[in-house]
């Protein structure tokens, strides 16, 4: 009987311990449960208030990252070569009269800005690119002539048997229409096709060589119109500026100024005004010579305010000698008259 109660009484006490393990391990699982639930609870709850980063949201923050570097490195880069591009310096554009071009099937020498010249009925073989030769007749009753420069002046004459500078050329690049600049090698100026107006009824033709000179877009505006044409005792044409918005134009000056020849290269507007420093407190450069070229008219003033007026294609010793300050203008009858550029 003993044996057997204690039998019983240990089934019991095993039952019971059964019973308080289950009761913990459930309690256990539900204490675990309780505390993920309250942390994703509180992770879900700082993702809303912006404090954790969701899953996955590194990379997409990464990603966004590089983007923003990648936008502003080409932004950066654009602007760099916009600065460089803006501080090169302005190729100025050749005036129409200065370009030539051979004919195709003749090899006749033509200008861009007027179709007739006093030698246009020869073929010509002329020098190539940058190479320093003969411009030659090379058949016809001049064959064998070259061209040459006697001071401004072009003619033909017999090709020396030793080559002198004064017959030899070089001819440029050519443009997107074929067309190109001859360069005398005696004086370094450039073949020119010269128009003189009589009283602005007739254009005479007449080829020179001249300095560089600043185009125009217009055609309209040639050497005629840009004032390089034959200056005959001071008096020319000019330049008619009515119907046009701008002008660009050049004054070279001898003795130079220490900037060099000044120039008017922006295609908008007239007036442009230029200081020379050297004589704003005291008269140190002192100009003997004055040539203006383009399609602007010009007003040179000294410190004293003394005034001169100028003309395209006018080439004088200037009344004003001591020049404090040039100014570009538009063109007008008036503007020619106190220039001596026209009489009435």
């Amino acid at each position: 009987m003993h044996q057997m109660s204690e039998t019983i009484e240990t089934k019991t006490v095993t039952q019971m311990n059964g019973v308080e393990d289950k009761t913990s391990k459930s309690d256990e699982d539900e204490r675990k449960s309780s505390v993920a639930f309250n942390n994703m609870l509180s992770k879900r709850m700082e993702v809303e208030e912006g404090n954790v980063e969701p899953k996955g949201s590194s990379n997409v923050s990464s990603s966004a990252s590089k983007i923003k570097q990648l936008v502003g490195g080409i932004v950066f880069v654009i602007l760099i070569i916009i600065i460089i591009v803006l501080m090169l310096p302005k190729t100025l554009k050749q005036n129409d009269s200065q370009l030539w071009r051979l004919t195709t099937n003749e090899s006749k020498l033509a200008n861009l800005y007027f179709s007739e010249w006093e030698f246009e009925d020869n073929p010509w073989k002329i020098p190539s690119e940058d190479k320093e030769n003969y411009i030659e007749v090379t058949h016809g009753s001049n064959s064998g002539k070259v061209l040459a420069i006697n001071g401004e002046n072009i003619v033909l004459e017999d090709k020396a048997k030793n080559s002198t500078n004064s017959q030899l050329w070089m001819k440029g690049p050519e443009n997107s229409k074929g067309y190109f600049w001859l360069k005398n090698q005696g004086n370094g100026k450039f073949l020119t096709l010269c128009i003189h107006t009589v009283k602005e009824e007739k254009k005479t033709p007449i080829t020179s060589v001249k300095d560089f000179i600043v185009g125009h877009d217009e055609s309209a505006l040639g050497v005629g119109h840009a004032g390089v044409g034959v200056n005959a005792g001071g008096i020319t044409s000019g330049v008619e500026s009515e119907g046009v918005d701008s002008c660009t134009g050049q004054a070279v000056v001898e003795s130079e100024f220490p900037k060099g020849d000044i120039v008017k290269t922006d295609e908008t507007g007239f007036v442009e005004v230029f200081k020379i420093w050297g004589n704003r407190k005291k008269n140190k450069l002192r100009t003997t010579k004055i040539t203006i070229a383009g399609t602007c008219c010009w007003t040179i003033e000294d410190r004293d305010g003394d005034k001169q007026e100028l003309c395209p294609g006018q080439s004088k010793q200037p009344s004003v000698a001591y020049i404090r300050k040039l100014k570009t203008l538009k063109c007008t009858k008036d503007h020619k008259e106190l220039a001596g550029c026209i009489r009435n």
